[in-house]
């Protein structure tokens, strides 16, 4: 009986590869499906209020929004997963002691910053920038002036990029200006002099790129160097360009109406693209799959994918003797196409669809078109195409009786196919089992037995709390395991494990005897011999340092011994020392190789070494201590101690003058200076 072949095309480049022509499709990964595209979808209005009047809008980490409600003075903060969707975070008119006008919002993880008119003790406004506690609103700081000196004029609109640098629009003098909060004093850059005509809001996006839309200019988007690049203004974008907007952390967007009383909710989903006559369809068109063979008889495919209920995949071929060109194959009628998936082909499953090939038809090239057709957000997906030839059947198993009459003959062939269709899985997986044992190769589901095979149990447990190693890493230690185990038990194979999975080198010392008692040429005396492997890495107190430990309620403390303290009493004992400390997931993954590789009469402790010296502690030079010259130069070469607390006072900056008569000045945000 002749072997059966077949071709299969399961990976991106070979997708790529076999690939005639590509309409409205993509290859994703190792999968063939309908293009998709990025689009807001408007959903429920968050805030639909008529006695509301909202200005600005921004979100913070969490996804909360903080909403300006200038009629009443207040800021609103709400978020789309609560169930009540508006509540106020502060009473209303909490504002009104400190912002008459209020005109733009952004906030970070401890910050609310507003732009607008500020009241000052002499009752008269003043335009500027206000830094807000995000807690109960308290002034902090504020900015009166620019860089040049002069007053605020007519301040517009206000963001802040993911670097904390906050964008604020002078409407007034046609700039931006980028107030740079990093450093211990403002630093301003100009944005814009020159190019905006009449801006009227503006938007930093995650890539730190800034948007300004202008009156007379247009769309502008200047980058981080400062160029500008001007973009058309589509009708499809207009209006939401021309609005104070917001994007939390998945893109969302939340939008103001033009008459402040709403607040929408657009939604960043994926949607498939239709194609020109809206459907959502799309095909692949391959090259030639050449059996070498002239007049083949091509015998069966099959497709593997996800195939949900509601879409659909065609499977089209066209075989022939004679090569085709690329313009030759589009060109083809569609009636030289032989259907090779009936439109009943859902039956068979959304994981697998297969089928025979005509057995008139025979040559020795084949091209085959697949079609996918799915939804507005549904879309099957091929990952797997194979076909097979030349044509070899059950039926040659069977007696020749049974291959005598030609329609009886064809009709037994197509019957023996459904069981050689379910079959087929169980006769490759035994043609194909070497590769069941290759690390690299053997399936995913299959990695945990074929792991148990070298010990491989690292990350395994019960405890679902714990970490799981990645399958990469499962691969990789599965193949270099016996290798590793050349040094399992000893110091460096449990080193060189732990940094395998972690990433994170430790330093093992091992709790030995200061000396070593050997015997001497047989006889009684013995001699005392230093262990050299007390040099070796760290150094180890003698027996003689001991340390007097407090006792209970008064009582008198007693006598320990310094290496007892700092080691342990155990004889056969060992520490595992981290410069850095471990994740709480990761410290669970390493307890649980130590208790796999350690000898089963030893016991460990994991101890993180501190930044700092403590002389009955783990303090080792060089590893987590260094000496370097003496000296201070605060924000340069020295930093404040360990024991050092700061204060923080939710006291005002302002950059001219106190807007109240009470105000104490400190040196900038984030900074306070005590008076004495």
């Amino acid at each position: 009986m002749q072997e059966s072949k077949y071709k299969s095309i399961n990976t991106k480049s070979l997708f790529e590869e076999f690939k005639s022509g590509l309409e409205n499709l993509e290859i994703t990964g190792k999968e063939l499906r309908l293009s998709s595209r990025w689009l807001y979808k408007p959903r429920k209005d968050i805030l639909n209020d008529p006695d509301l009047d909202l200005k600005d809008v921004d979100t913070d980490e969490c996804g909360t929004l903080y909403v300006i409600d200038r009629k009443s003075l207040s800021i609103l903060t709400c978020h789309r997963d609560f169930k009540k969707l508006r509540f106020p975070a502060y009473k209303p008119g909490a504002l009104a002691s400190v912002i008459e006008k209020p005109e733009g919002i952004t906030v970070d993880e401890n910050l609310v910053y507003v732009i607008g008119t500020l009241r000052t003790p002499e009752g008269k406004g003043k335009e500027g920038l206000v830094a807000l506690g995000k807690k109960d609103l308290k002034v902090l700081w504020t900015i009166l002036k620019g860089p040049d000196g002069l007053p605020f004029k007519d301040l517009a609109d206000l963001d802040m990029d993911s670097a904390g640098n906050l964008y604020v629009l002078e409407k007034g003098r046609n700039r931006v200006l980028k107030i740079s909060l990093s450093c211990r004093e403002w630093t301003f850059f100009e944005i814009g002099r020159g190019k905006l005509q009449e801006p009227e809001n503006i938007y930093v996006d995650p890539e730190g790129l800034l948007h300004v839309l202008d009156g007379k200019s247009g769309y502008l988007v200047f980058g981080t160097a400062g160029n500008a690049e001007k973009r058309e203004v589509t009708s499809s974008i207009q209006g939401i360009i021309s609005r104070r907007r917001a994007h939390d952390s998945k893109n969302n967007m939340y939008l103001i109406s033009e008459t402040g009383k709403r607040l929408r909710f657009l939604e960043y989903i994926e949607e498939n693209n239709p194609d020109p006559e809206g459907i959502f369809k799309g095909t692949y068109l391959s090259k030639s799959v050449d059996s070498q063979v002239p007049k083949t008889q091509w015998y069966r495919f099959m497709l593997e994918g996800s195939f949900p209920s509601g879409t659909k995949v065609e499977f089209r071929y066209y075989i022939s003797d004679e090569p085709l060109g690329k313009n030759k194959l589009k060109e083809l009628p569609e009636s030289e196409w032989e259907e090779g998936l009936p439109g009943s082909s859902a039956v068979q499953g959304e994981k697998k669809r297969d089928a025979l090939f005509r057995t008139e038809l025979k040559g020795r090239y084949l091209w085959f078109k697949i079609t996918l057709t799915g939804t507005e957000t549904l879309s099957p997906a091929v990952s797997s195409v194979m076909v097979f030839f030349p044509k070899v059947s059950y039926l040659e198993y069977l007696p020749s009786v049974y291959r005598e009459d030609s329609a009886n003959r064809d009709f037994l062939d197509r019957f023996l196919a459904i069981f050689e269709s379910l079959f087929f899985e169980t006769d490759f997986t035994i043609d194909h089992l070497s590769r069941w044992f290759d690390a690299a190769g053997t399936p995913p589901e299959f990695l945990e037995w074929l792991g148990s095979w070298v010990g491989a149990y690292q990350g395994r447990g019960e405890n679902t709390d714990r970490k799981k190693v990645l399958e990469a890493k499962k691969r990789e230690f599965i193949s270099q395991a016996v290798s590793m185990y050349r040094e399992r038990g000893t110091r460096e194979g449990l080193e060189n494990l732990i940094f395998f999975y972690t990433e994170k080198k430790p330093v093992i010392v091992e709790n030995l005897p200061t000396v070593c008692p050997k015997e001497n040429n047989g006889n009684e005396s013995r001699k005392e011999t230093e262990n050299p492997e007390r040099k070796k890495f760290l150094f180890f107190p003698p027996e003689a340092a001991t340390l007097k430990l407090p006792g209970r309620k008064g009582a008198g403390g007693r006598e320990a011994s310094l290496h007892e303290i700092l080691f342990g009493g155990d004889k056969f004992s060992f520490v595992v020392l981290f410069k850095e400390k471990p994740e709480e997931t990761d410290l669970e993954l390493i307890r649980n190789i130590i208790e796999e590789e350690k000898p089963a009469h030893m016991t460990c402790k994991i101890k993180v070494l501190e930044p700092w010296f403590y002389l009955d502690g783990h303090t080792y030079l060089g590893e987590n201590t260094i000496l370097k010259r003496p000296e201070f130069l605060l924000g340069k070469c020295s930093v404040l101690g360990r024991d050092t607390a700061l204060g923080v006072e939710n006291r005002p900056f302002v950059a001219e003058e106190d807007l109240s008569a009470n105000h104490s000045h400190s040196t900038g945000p984030g900074y306070s200076r005590q008076e004495s």
